[in-house]
């Protein structure tokens, strides 16, 4: 009840503030009551159509499974809870300033007042139709139709209450400070509406649920308790969260807080460093389904890190071979990363594989950080550091990874070079230490091309290396560039040395730089 009280309260304090700027602006202008009337009516009848196509919807959807169908309407009624907030964050004064200037046009004679009239129903109809979609996701966190009536009813009895005085002058000032207050507990409603909707979808086996518990708090707050049931709704409080539950929670609390800081900042030209961080971490919770396993081949790191950088990123390789047990495999990955400084730039992502002969899984989810030892170009060859740790969600083992990142760079050539140590820590552990060389040569033709050959050699265990063909080697030719300025790509065929090495393998890096 509580929840849908704030959310009415916020929708029908912006429909009052609409109605308070259209009414002051148009003060004086005769018919201007009644056009405004009309546009309310409009947007009114306009909502409740929504709310009975909705409710139709929700019937057609019922047999498509329970858990994904509850996930679909909570995690939507989230995004747009989400988007709403910052969309109004950001867009609140220009919106204001159009209000007003629509109230002088028609007060000055430049439009008609049927203009009122459209205004007002768009503002009823859009707002209307939020409440509907956020009442079907509040619906499904397990409140009754009539918790969600006396909300309703508070919240619009509260924000109209709320309107009025703004638009009599009683309040002024604190129309921000209610705003700000409101925005912070719809974002705590949203990421409690995406922990509750993960939670569904891992008990559906669509998502992993990573740890189960991650802890137990039943005995000091149970979900069943009063107090417990208030705060699952209103903050998606949960006495036994999985650790994807926790994880999508605060991620969706840090990528919209950081918008709300970001968009609430007067002439920022640069985004702010905050956000984008919080936007790479959240944003790979869409693309944490989809993912890759361990392998000789894979990206080859530079050890230059670019400070306040936001990279959006797929990655992948597929491999051939008359070997059926080779032929076939495929991985790929999706992730995100964030330059925190001038020296230090972290990502995270999710992995899938799809061996030969086995059906495609998702396999493990990863972070790492990239070191910056000194500036580029201080000495004659710039140089990295780089850590990583993967936990498998199937094997349920842990494994770290460090490399040491090389990099000389001329006005026509760049050749990088990555020397990888990776070790099994948790799980079953006491693996044997394995290495891992990988090189590219490039000739900087142009931004958009630049050719090159790359090696990429997996030695295995390096106490047990073996034979040369026992080992993975590959060498092939390669094609990176940069599209637009801020699409990078990289392409490589990759030619098996070795018995161990697939004859052929297809690799591939697509970077959206923000």
């Amino acid at each position: 009840m509580i929840s849908f009280a704030i959310i009415v309260f916020r929708e029908a304090l912006e429909i009052a503030l609409v109605l308070s700027i259209l009414l002051a602006g148009t003060r004086g202008v005769a018919g201007r009551a009644a056009w405004i009337w009309i546009g309310v009516v409009a947007g009114l009848i306009g909502s409740v159509g929504v709310a009975i196509s909705t409710e139709r919807i929700s019937e057609m959807l019922e047999g498509f499974g329970q858990e994904v169908f509850n996930a679909t309407i909570l995690i939507t009624a989230a995004l747009l809870i989400g988007t709403t907030v910052v969309w109004m964050k950001r867009h609140a004064k220009e919106i204001t300033m159009h209000l007003r200037e629509v109230g002088l046009q028609v007060s000055c004679g430049k439009k008609p007042l049927t203009v009122l009239a459209v205004v007002v129903a768009l503002t009823i109809l859009r707002d209307g139709t939020e409440i509907v979609l956020l009442a079907q996701g509040i619906l499904v966190s397990a409140q009754n139709y009539m918790q969600l009536v006396a909300g309703g009813l508070i919240g619009l009895i509260a924000g109209t209450a709320v309107g009025a005085a703004i638009y009599l002058g009683i309040i002024r000032s604190a129309t921000r400070h209610i705003f700000e207050i409101t925005s912070w507990m719809l974002i705590a409603l949203c990421a409690g509406m995406v922990s509750q909707g993960v939670a569904l979808l891992a008990a559906a086996d669509i998502l992993p649920s990573l740890v189960q518990p991650l802890w137990d708090t039943s005995a000091v707050l149970s979900d069943h308790s009063i107090i417990g049931k208030t705060l699952h709704v209103m903050f998606g409080y949960a006495a036994r969260p999985s650790g994807m539950q926790a994880l999508c929670y605060v991620l969706t609390v840090l990528l919209l807080g950081a918008s709300m800081h970001r968009f609430g900042r007067v002439a920022v030209r640069v985004p702010s460093q905050t956000a984008k961080a919080s936007v790479a971490i959240l944003l790979v919770m869409a693309l944490i389904i989809v993912a890759n396993p361990a392998s000789a081949i894979d990206k080859i790191y530079s050890p230059i890190v670019e400070e306040g950088e936001l990279e959006l990123e797929t990655r992948g390789t597929y491999s051939f071979d008359d070997d059926d047990s080779k032929d076939g495999a495929y991985k790929q990955l999706f992730g995100l990363g964030y330059g925190f400084t001038d020296r230090f730039a972290a990502e995270i992502y999710g992995e899938i594989e799809n061996s030969p002969g086995e059906d495609l899984a998702f396999e493990a989810v990863m972070g790492e950080g990239r070191y910056q030892l000194f500036e580029q170009g201080e000495y004659w060859l710039d140089a990295g550091l780089y850590l990583e740790y993967e936990y498998g969600t199937e094997s349920k083992e842990h494994e770290m990874e460090g490399k040491i990142l090389l990099e000389k760079t001329t006005n026509t050539w760049i050749n990088t070079a990555n020397f990888i140590l990776e070790r099994q820590v948790f799980g079953s552990g006491g693996e044997d230490w394995e290495g891992d060389i990988r090189w590219h040569t490039l000739y900087r033709f142009s931004e958009e091309l630049e050719p090159g050959i790359e090696i990429q050699s997996g030695f295995g265990a390096l106490d047990d290396a073996g034979a040369f063909d026992d080992q993975d080697h590959n060498i092939g030719p390669a094609l990176h560039g940069k599209l637009l300025g801020h699409v990078g790509y990289e392409l490589a065929g990759l030619f098996g040395v070795s018995d161990a090495a697939a004859d052929f393998t297809l690799r591939w890096v697509l970077e959206w730089e923000l």
